[in-house]
This record gives C-alpha cells, structure tokens and sequence, in this order.
C-alpha cells in the first residue's frame, strides 16, 4: 500500500511540473512591437568591395569618404529646421530623401557621358538600408545614397541590382559587381572574401510578434508549431538555425524570405506568428504593421 502511494504521489508531481513547465498560451492583442534579443551581440554594418576588380582601393576609398559626408549631412525640414540625415533614416522619417533624388538626377547626366563606367552595386531590398524610390524610379536607402555619393565624386554613375543577399554576396565576390551593400555585418569571412569599408551603423537584433507574446530571448520561441520568419543571409536567420541544430529551439518551423517587405506581408496574413531580424528593419516593420493592419482588417 505505501509503495503504490508513493508512485501516485511521485506521478501527481511528475504531472504538475509537466503542467507548470507548459508555455503559457499565446494571447493577441492586435498591437506589433519588436523586442531586442539581449544575448545576441551587436553587428558592425560595412560596405563590401569586390577584391577581384582593378580599382578597388580607389572605389573603397571613395565609399569611406561618402560615409563620412552622410553621417554629416543635413536637409532643411518644411519647419525650416535642419535635420541629420542619417538620423532621420533611423527614426523612419526620410521615406524618400531629397539627396537620394538629386544623385538619381546626376546619375542620369553621367550616364549620358559615353565614356561612362557604371558602378555596379548588388543589394538586399532591406529598409532602411536599400530601397525602392517612388514607382521604382531611384533607389534610396542609407547605403544605396552613400554609394550613390561615392560614385558621382568619381564621375561615374551607378546601377543597382537587387537579389537575395547570397546571390549577391557571390556576384561581388566574383567580381561580376563592384560593391556588395544593405547592412552587411562585419565578420572575419567577409574581410577574407571583400574590402571592407569603415563602420558607418551598429545594430541589435530583435524579434518583430504581437505585443501578447512578449518574446524577448529566442528561448522563449521554443513552441511546437511556431512559425519563425527570418531574412534570407541575415544574421537572425543564422541564429535561428543555429537554436534549432542545438535544439535550443525544437518543433519551429522556420520561413525564410528574400525581404523584409515579404515578412510584414506574411505577419499581416497570419503566415508566420514573429521574425527575427536586424534592429532598423524590425523597428520599421513595428510601426508599418501598426499602421498597415488597419487597411487590412
């Protein structure tokens, strides 16, 4: 009698901590934020030029001088107040900057000098880094106006090509493209494979969900079912990876996308419950999905 008492008392509590262990539901509330994951350490952002074209150190040069006249530039508000540039990019205030129009404006001219030598830029559509200009007419973005800066100075002008940021990362590589750019991280890889510019941005990465679930580590992901959205080659999308091959993170499934515009589309669609991305692009997703949700409801 006592032993089967035992084993009773020893299953109530193998149950109750199973039951006490369970996540707690998931409950929306209908309002975004993006949360910062603390134990992830942040990135230095730089622009990559390919070794294996003859004027690199040129074209690198130019790109670190363009850095430093962005981080310095100002524009007139309709308050007539002037405004930092690159700050305003940060707080999401220059959808479509002046600057990014009047290089658009000179990169016409040049192309019309017919011993013009294009500057080839690959890209990752990613916000606020690189990104389309009004009906697709210019790019614009902290990078794209830094390398747009650098190649008027060297009286070229430039074209962008926009693909998933490994296609990209490898045409640059090859030399088949002169500059690799959108919030690339620095790592020991890429200064093997690239010349790196100076460090213009750090960044954090943070989690993009319903303000109800409140993810704040990526442990707090580890729910059967969960549908993770990360950016193809960016540096949640190599977390996540790596929580699930270590089974920090098991029963997820993880969704890739090529930009972060596709991942707001799939949260807005119930296609994936939170993404993980970089700090500027996560931020800006935040305030979109709160004011976007509206038109879709």
């Amino acid at each position: 009698m006592k032993k089967a008492i035992a084993i009773i008392l020893t299953l109530v509590l193998v149950l109750g901590c199973m039951a006490g262990c369970a996540p707690k539901p998931l409950v929306k509330t209908g309002n975004f934020v993006c949360n910062e994951v603390a134990e992830i350490p942040a990135s230095e952002y730089v622009i990559c030029v390919s070794k294996a074209i003859p004027d690199a150190q040129t074209i690198l040069a130019e790109i670190n001088k363009a850095i430093e006249v962005f981080k310095k530039t100002e524009i007139v508000g309709r308050d007539g107040e002037k405004y930092n540039l690159m700050q305003l990019y940060k707080e999401g205030s220059v959808p479509l900057s002046a600057r990014a129009r009047e290089l658009f404006e000179a990169n016409n001219v040049l192309r019309e000098n017919e011993n013009d030598d294009p500057l080839m830029v690959f890209a990752q559509v990613y916000y606020p880094f690189n990104f389309g200009g009004p009906y697709g007419a210019y790019t614009d973005g902290i990078d794209a106006v830094i390398c747009s800066e650098a190649a008027v100075a060297m009286g070229r002008s430039i074209v962008f090509t926009e693909r998933p940021l490994s296609f990209s990362y490898e045409q640059v590589k090859a030399g088949k493209g002169d500059v690799l750019i959108s919030a690339i991280p620095k790592t020991d890889e890429l200064a093997n494979d690239f010349l790196l510019s100076n460090v213009y941005e750090t960044g954090k990465q943070y989690i993009v969900a319903d303000e109800g679930f409140n993810f704040t580590k990526i442990k707090d992901l580890n729910r059967e079912g969960l549908r993770i959205g990360v950016i193809a080659g960016r540096v949640g999308e190599e977390v996540i990876n790596e929580a699930v091959a270590k089974g920090t993170l098991k029963g997820v499934n993880v969704v890739v996308f090529d930009t972060d515009k596709e991942a707001k589309v799939a949260i807005i669609n119930e296609n994936v419950d939170c993404v993980v991305l970089d700090e500027l692009p996560a931020k800006q997703m935040a305030d979109e999905l709160l004011t976007d949700l509206g038109k879709y409801v």
